[in-house]
């Protein structure tokens, strides 16, 4: 049996067990972690008949009294209807009416699941409930990291909620009897995680094709996948930032899906053919290697697994998209991967990414490139030759920072040229939307933004992704514009451990609040006018991020920046200056010394290219 542990804040976490068999240990390993003794079994109408009486008794032989609620199967019942009908079944008078002292077990695929957790979360008000997933896709997905929904007329998982399970329990030997379909749409996920995450995963599915085959290697494939979900969930429980990694594809997926009357195509299939758009859309737009899509229709193509769903009706997409959940105003984040491991997510206008997915289908598949796992080779006969060609020198990501919250802090519209995409550049994207700028479209390395001088009335949590540069500049910057108000600041990795005391420090002499626990650092305060002393031995980012935020304070005062040792980093500072010039914002380097720097208050940035 393998064994995950997922940690999350407050001290609370669960096990994901891992194990051919483990379905006849059910009640056991419920007892090591429960001590109820009534538990309500939620299952399918296919699933029922195959595994709910080995199921419940496990459960039996362990001292659990059962009970079970059916309802039927398929994506057409995962609904506020089919949730009623497993309502009133739970709460039915009769030897077994649920209380809140009582379990539920959800028993099944992807739909159960959610089912079966989103009536624990909200049946008299919750009740603990354990996940038994016994399809692929639910064993590797959906079972694990709390999101639970139903659909709605208006689009696919649009009511739901985060509600952890207590315990997962995967037995491998359940999907002995899926369909071929059913098992390969489970698939899809697989592939999706081999794209984002985990490139071994994507070389295996890339030379081990079948079901058959696939067989020997299928509690290693599980266990690598839930282990991807568990380090992502852990570091993002509620779907904020790096958990978005999770929709590679699903942005597309979902419109597929629907338009299909989610009976044509099943999830995972969705999936594949939403995952093959994207990496189209990728590779036209510079986001993704060329030949990466060829390469996954080969792969999809050998294991029997749809790519192409056909084109998107204009409408059916914008529907979708307007009510995709990692949108905000009219923004969208899809997911896109660079190579199998790398992935992102990029802001981007609503309407320009569904014009990009439109015309995706319109323009010929860029031949396969080598795979990124070339076989060993004993040696190379190298010959000496004279170069020759044009070599493109990629923008300062340094300077790309300053440009583009310059820009977001000016009023009307910049157009920023020869931005390298990075990873670190795209959650400074990120968070000065979250300040009220507007991308208005992203083409190859140029972006056209609108900015605001002034923040929106309330300000969501900035994530600052795992960038630090990100973190340093956008702290003073958010709290000047925030006027008093709490701004909250998160990111992923280890973002939140690196350090700020230098700004810390500040806050205590001024007077502003700061708490920083759990990943997520809140600061309320005023920035005023005045005196503000760094070492010049720390980070050259604190003392860009005042400089940036200086002169948006209000008023006709003036602040100094007195730099009370040796500055080591004076290229990035004047890199900053540069920046400020260019948006017509005064900041003097006082006698040229770099010991202080001179910033009047109430400046405006002005908008350029």
């Amino acid at each position: 049996m393998k064994r995950l542990h997922i940690r999350l804040s407050g001290g609370r976490g669960y096990d994901i067990r891992i194990g051919r068999g483990l379905l006849d240990e059910l009640g056991p390993l419920l007892r090591e972690i429960w001590g109820g003794s009534r538990v309500a079994v939620v299952t399918d109408s296919n699933v029922a008949p195959l595994y709910a009486e080995r199921a419940e008794a496990s459960l039996r032989k362990a001292g659990f009294m059962t009970k079970r609620a059916v309802f039927p199967a398929g994506e057409k019942s995962k609904n506020l209807a089919g949730l009623e009908l497993i309502y009133d079944q739970l709460l039915s008078p009769g030897p077994f009416t649920l209380t809140r002292t009582d379990l539920i077990i959800a028993l099944g695929g992807g739909v159960t699941g959610d089912m079966a957790g989103f009536a624990a979360g909200t049946v008299l008000r919750g009740v603990p409930y354990v996940q038994v997933p016994t399809t692929l896709l639910a064993q590797v997905d959906s079972s694990v990291g709390g999101k639970v929904a139903v659909d709605l007329k208006q689009g696919k998982n649009l009511a739901g909620l985060f509600y952890q399970p207590k315990l997962v329990l995967i037995d491998p030997d359940t999907l002995d009897t899926l369909p071929d379909r059913v098992f390969f749409d489970g698939m899809g996920e697989v592939v999706k995680y081999g794209l984002i995450r985990k490139p071994t995963l994507w070389r295996l599915l890339s030379e081990v094709s079948g079901r058959e085959a696939l067989r020997p290697f299928m509690e290693e494939i599980l266990y690598t996948c839930c282990d991807c979900k568990r380090e992502i969930v852990e570091h993002d429980e509620q779907d904020i930032g790096e958990r978005m990694l999770l929709n590679f594809g699903h942005t597309v997926g979902h419109a597929y899906e629907k338009l299909g009357g989610y009976e044509k195509w099943m999830h995972g299939e969705s999936v594949c053919c939403g995952m093959y758009t994207i990496l189209r859309v990728g590779e036209q737009h510079g986001f993704t290697r060329p030949g990466l899509a060829a390469s996954l229709r080969q792969l999809l193509t050998r294991q029997g697994m749809p790519w192409d769903a056909g084109a998107v009706p204009e409408e059916a997409l914008t529907e979708t998209l307007a009510f995709d959940k990692k949108g905000s105003g009219a923004t969208i984040r899809p997911v896109f991967v660079r190579t199998p491991g790398d992935s992102f997510y990029e802001p981007l206008p609503r309407e320009t990414f569904a014009r990009w997915v439109l015309e995706a289908g319109d323009t010929p598949e860029m031949p396969a490139g080598p795979t990124p796992f070339p076989p060993f080779q004993a040696a190379r006969r190298v010959l000496p030759g004279k170069l020759s060609g044009e070599l493109a020198v990629p923008g300062s990501k340094s300077a790309g920072h300053r440009t583009v919250i310059a820009a977001a802090l000016a009023a009307g519209e910049s157009r920023i040229e020869n931005l390298t995409p990075s990873k670190d550049i795209g959650a400074t994207l990120q968070a000065v939307e979250a300040l009220g700028a507007k991308i208005l479209s992203r083409e190859g390395d140029a972006v056209t933004l609108r900015g605001t001088a002034a923040a929106p009335s309330e300000i969501p949590v900035i994530d600052c992704g795992e960038s630090g540069s990100t973190l340093r500049f956008m702290i003073p910057v958010a709290l000047a514009l925030a006027g008093g108000k709490p701004v909250s600041f998160t990111g992923r990795g280890r973002l939140m451990e690196r350090p700020l005391e230098p700004y810390f420090a500040l806050f205590r002499e001024k007077r502003i609040a700061y708490r920083l626990e759990n990943g997520f650092l809140r600061v309320q305060g005023t920035l005023t006018p005045g005196e503000y002393r760094l070492s010049g031995k720390v980070s050259s980012q604190f003392i860009t991020g005042l400089l940036l935020a200086l002169p948006l304070l209000p008023g006709d005062g003036e602040s100094e920046i007195v730099i009370t040792d040796s500055l080591e980093s004076k290229g990035y500072v004047d890199m900053t200056l540069s920046v400020l010039q260019q948006f017509g914002v005064q900041a003097e380097n006082v006698d040229g010394t770099y010991t202080r720097f001179r910033v009047p208050a109430g400046q405006q940035y002005h908008a350029g290219r």
